[in-house]
């Protein structure tokens, strides 16, 4: 017996929507907005597809051999998804309380964005072939029969940095640090060539990720106004390229009608099945990770060849379910909320909801007292939200981030002077507020 039925749940994520959008319109920050609109497509719009037999339930039987997914099970999922939406948003606008502002760059940040406008040119473009060779080399091998658990995983990720270098290249256009009519063509030449290498069904995350960033980074000198309608705007014709790339791979004649089909029946939203799927697996067929999998992002990093016993990422490989050493890790998402599922139930929903919603907020409230800088962080956080929220193999998803802005990330240790000024009052603020805090709750407990 369910505590709420579908339409409650639905009305819950819709009001969230709203309450989101009013949120963007007061205080300029759309991060609300993105996770309510993204949740609701996944959890109660994919729901409410099924229900009028638009689309039916992954066969996880067929897949791995799991339960067959029911409404029933499909209606259990959805309660935890709401469940950590509603944990996670009060979380972030409990903390955020700022508007965030409208940067205009300083002469002294337009002097460093000149004078490092050639060197970001110089690395985008040698990332472009390097990129494409990384590609076709871990393809070959992975075709020959190379496994990805020991170290190829990381040639197919590299191809993700020019997520990096084009969020730099764009933000220099923007602030006008090219100024002469050749490194504009550069620029050009660098986006368009990016834009057509992440057009393709294997790397549409990166592909979206990337349009969502020039977003950002574009529309952050406007009003909160223009900025909803704009991002609205595009939001809708990313989610139909992002529906179209994965229609590519049937064949041509039924690209449009399929595109069509998988953006209106949320095909490439299947995440409240995945979530149902991780259900059905914690802890019946594995044990609650109890922090592990978060523990395991320090882990990650380190190549299989010097530990050969690393432990395999996704309950699919660690079940034996799919064949880690030839085909690298699959799975079907679960939204973030089920692999904080997957550490230990609905308590750990609520608490990493939590958790993670005031560590958001701290990132947005830090960005908003930079400039250049504080846009830039911004970006990085808005693109990692899509793989962030769709969930699954969370170490993977942070070794993904880290590989797509690793040149944001160098940008912003080249200027580390000046971001270790505004991190040193930061913190002396969030230590001061912490205290007073502390001090508040103390007189609470023993007056």
């Amino acid at each position: 017996m369910h505590v709420f039925q579908f339409p409650e749940l639905f009305l819950t994520q819709l009001i969230l929507v709203v309450v989101s959008t009013i949120w963007f319109l007061k205080r300029n920050d759309e991060i609300p907005v993105l996770i309510s609109v993204l949740l609701f497509y996944v959890a109660s719009y994919r729901y409410f597809v099924v229900e009028l037999e638009l689309d039916d339930w992954l066969n996880s039987y067929a897949t791995f051999g799991l339960h067959y997914i029911t409404d029933e099970s499909a209606l259990s999922a959805l309660h935890y998804i709401v469940l950590g939406h509603v944990c996670l948003l009060i979380s972030y606008m409990l903390r955020q309380r700022e508007v965030i502002a409208i940067v205009k760059i300083t002469q002294e940040d337009d002097f460093f964005l000149k004078r490092i406008a050639p060197k970001v040119l110089l690395l985008a473009l040698l990332l472009v072939p390097v990129s494409i060779y990384s590609n076709m080399t871990a393809f070959a091998l992975f075709l020959g029969g190379q496994s990805l658990a020991f170290g190829l995983s990381y040639l197919f990720l590299f191809p993700l940095a020019l997520m990096g270098s084009s969020t730099l290249v764009i933000l220099l256009w923007k602030f006008n640090a090219l100024a002469s009519w050749q490194s504009k063509g550069i620029a050009s030449l660098i986006l368009v060539a990016t834009f057509y290498i992440t057009f393709q069904p294997a790397s549409r995350f990166q592909f979206v990720g990337l349009l969502i960033a020039a977003a950002s980074i574009w529309f952050c000198s406007y009003s909160s106004k223009t900025r909803l309608i704009g991002l609205s705007i595009i939001s809708v014709g990313i989610l139909a390229l992002f529906a179209t790339v994965g229609a590519m791979r049937y064949s041509s004649e039924l690209e449009q009608t399929a595109a069509w089909e998988r953006f209106y029946t949320a095909e490439d939203a299947q995440m409240l099945d995945g979530f149902v799927m991780i259900q059905d697996v914690y802890p019946s067929l594995l044990d609650f990770r109890y922090g592990m999998e978060h523990l395991e992002i320090l882990a990650r990093p380190i190549p299989r060849f010097l530990w050969p016993d690393k432990p395999v990422g996704g309950y699919v490989n660690k079940l034996g379910l799919h064949d880690v050493e030839k085909h690298g890790t699959l799975g079907f998402s679960p939204t973030l909320f089920g692999s904080f599922y997957a550490e230990g139930g609905a308590i750990a929903i609520i608490l990493f909801s939590l958790l993670y919603g005031a560590i958001l907020a701290a990132l947005m409230q830090y960005s908003n007292r930079l400039s250049y800088q504080g846009i830039l962080i911004r970006a990085v956080i808005i693109s990692s939200m899509i793989p962030l929220l769709r969930g699954g193999d969370l170490p993977g998803i942070y070794a993904w981030i880290g590989m797509a802005f690793w040149p944001v990330f160098l940008l912003l240790w080249l200027d580390k002077k000046r971001l270790k000024a505004v991190s040193y009052h930061y913190s002396e603020a969030f230590f001061s507020n912490l205290k007073a805090g502390s001090q508040v709750l103390m007189h609470i407990k023993f007056r």
